[in-house]
């Protein structure tokens, strides 16, 4: 019976990985600095026509869609914060990418107990906006 459940796994996880490299979803990915990630693929149009827009402040955009729970803006420091196996790629739709990904977030209570919160969030944004993560970490790319 461990024999088949074992078998049935490794079938899964092969079936799963030659998915994954005939999408080239199997790369971990993180975003630059400054991405969008919206709720659909519309709002992630308007918070990126409405950020070139001189008119109003970047800051005062990001509080509003945020509030709306409409939009994400990525910051450096976001990123950071990112747990592995840092940006998923669930779905692709033209040059917009849909993706998963979890944030930790941590506040010190007393010298030894902190709160740790961790968000997972879903969104699109542009498949430009996506980097590879060991390219970031490490300066230079992967061979």
């Amino acid at each position: 019976m461990k024999l088949i459940s074992l078998s049935i796994a490794v079938l899964a996880l092969t079936a799963s990985s030659v998915l994954a490299e005939e999408q080239d979803w199997d790369k971990l990915h993180t975003f630059y600095d400054g991405t969008w990630v919206c709720s659909t693929p519309e709002t992630y149009d308007e918070a990126t026509e409405r950020a070139k827009a001189p008119e109003g402040g970047l800051r005062t955009l990001r509080a509003e869609l945020l509030e709306a729970k409409k939009c994400l803006y990525v910051e450096e420091e976001n990123v950071e914060d990112m747990l592995a196996p840092f940006v998923e790629i669930v779905e692709r739709q033209d040059n917009l990418v849909q993706v998963r990904f979890t944030v930790e977030y941590y506040s010190k209570i007393e010298l030894l107990h902190r709160n740790i919160t961790r968000m997972t969030f879903v969104g699109w944004t542009e498949d430009a906006n996506l980097r590879d993560y060991h390219q970031w970490l490490t300066g230079k790319p992967q061979t």
